[in-house]
């Protein structure tokens, strides 16, 4: 029958026991195993230590050190060593320090638009800044203002309640003092004299005074 995936199985390489499901997997990348360099053909290589030989390798191949510059040079590393000593590098370091500065401008000419964008955002904020502090304070005198006409209206009204409240208490003084008065006399400019009847509640400052019409005068000394 077939074997169970979950069977544990050595590997022949290592001797290390895997379940048979992964064990095909584990070959492949197991240290262990014994391969050959693709570049020199050396045999007997541990794959372990294949990284190192590559290190070591004269006929791997090369990239040149200044491949970032533009140098497509590839080639083994004796072949490297003498490329590296060619005169045409100089050259295209060079070139390639033209191109930087090309693009150095470029990027110094667009830092200048944005430095221009920055400045009229900075000054279009404190613009902004300024009419909303004015707005602010705008606002802030009209509730000053309001709050004083608030005030004036309280004190209006207390002034009303306090009439009411005596409007209401004077008719029970009044009928108290019924039939009570007092009379005055007194002298306006014309040299008549007045005589004038109040009841004794008004004397008492609980109401104003009436009109009184005159009584009987008479000539002055």
């Amino acid at each position: 029958g077939s074997v169970c995936a979950k069977r544990p199985l050595a590997c022949e390489h290592c001797g290390l026991n895997f379940h048979k499901e992964l064990l095909n997997d584990h070959r492949t990348h197991c240290p262990e195993r014994v391969v050959g360099c693709e570049f020199c053909g050396t045999d007997g290589i541990l794959l372990g230590e294949l990284a190192l030989h590559y290190d070591e390798c004269e006929l791997k191949p090369w990239c040149c050190t200044m491949k970032d510059y533009g140098c497509t040079f590839e080639g083994p590393r004796k072949s490297l060593m003498e490329h590296l000593t060619f005169e045409d590098h100089i050259q295209i370091i060079v070139t390639h320090f033209k191109e930087l500065s090309v693009v150095n401008k470029e990027q110094q000419e667009e830092i200048g638009h944005l430095n221009i964008q920055l400045d009229a955002l900075t000054k279009a904020v404190k613009e902004g800044n300024r009419r909303v502090s004015t707005t602010l304070t705008t606002i802030s005198r009209a509730l000053h203002a309001q709050q004083e006409e608030n005030r004036k209206l309280r004190s209006k009204l207390d002034d009303l309640s306090r009439m009411i409240e005596q409007k209401t208490i004077h008719p029970i003084l009044s009928s108290k003092l019924e039939g009570t008065t007092t009379t005055h006399h007194r002298i306006p400019r014309d040299g008549t004299i007045e005589r004038v009847s109040y009841p004794r509640y008004v004397e008492a400052g609980l109401v104003s005074r009436p009109v009184s019409a005159r009584g009987t005068s008479s000539s002055s000394a």
